[in-house]
């Protein structure tokens, strides 16, 4: 019988070259496969590919950025409770800390616990406040463009040491700062506060003041 068909009609076909659709039926190879799985698979890979993106863009900004809710007074009147700031972990990738730079911090011996602070002595410097104002190696600091007639309790001569930073809020009467649990080590500094965004009416970029020391 097979070979009166071969005969007759030639070699057959290797069906074990040929695939099925869904409905069982033999796809010849080379065929164009059509119906609503193919239509579905070029979707399928778009949608995938545009997850995986979205992914890539979002742990990618988290190296660079995070977002910070205020929710305390101690940065008052420069920070109001509510307001979202947008905090930059990459200014510090080539430069330290400055003078005045308003940054996210660990409290140190609560790496869970991000602070809002203003860095306010550098490495190696003497730290002291006497009748309200602050002194820098003894000298006096100027703090007129961004502090109001808050109240700032005294404080002893402090060192600072190397890799460290003295960092204190603006509202001196609530904040728990570098008075309180010491120096802060540059490592627990997650980055520096360049703007708030919320609310809307309220958005401004964050200026790096120009603290000078007495003569």
């Amino acid at each position: 019988m097979l070979e009166r068909w071969v005969n007759r009609f030639g070699q057959g076909p290797d069906l074990r070259s040929y695939g099925r659709n869904r409905r069982g039926s033999i796809i010849p190879p080379g065929a164009e496969v059509i119906g609503p799985l193919a239509d579905r698979r070029p979707a399928l890979f778009e949608i995938a590919e545009t997850i995986l993106l979205a992914l890539v863009i979002f742990f990618g900004a988290r190296l660079f950025v995070q977002t910070f809710s205020i929710d305390g007074r101690s940065m008052q009147a420069s920070f109001e409770p509510g307001e979202y700031a947008l905090v930059s972990k990459a200014s510090y990738g080539l430069g330290s800390p400055q003078r005045g730079d308003v940054v996210v911090l660990y409290r140190p011996g609560k790496p869970t616990e991000e602070l809002l602070k203003r860095v306010i002595g550098l490495p190696g410097e003497e730290i002291a406040i006497r009748d309200g104002q602050i002194l820098i190696n003894g000298r006096e600091l100027d703090e007129s463009q961004y502090l109001g007639d808050l109240e700032t309790s005294n404080l002893a001569s402090t060192a600072v040491p190397a890799g460290a930073y003295f960092v204190l809020g603006d509202n001196r009467s609530v904040s728990q700062d570098s008075r309180s649990f010491g120096p802060v080590p540059r490592e627990a500094i997650v980055g520096k506060v360049v703007l708030v965004y919320w609310p809307i009416d309220q958005a401004r970029t964050v200026p790096d003041p120009i603290l000078e020391l007495a003569a």
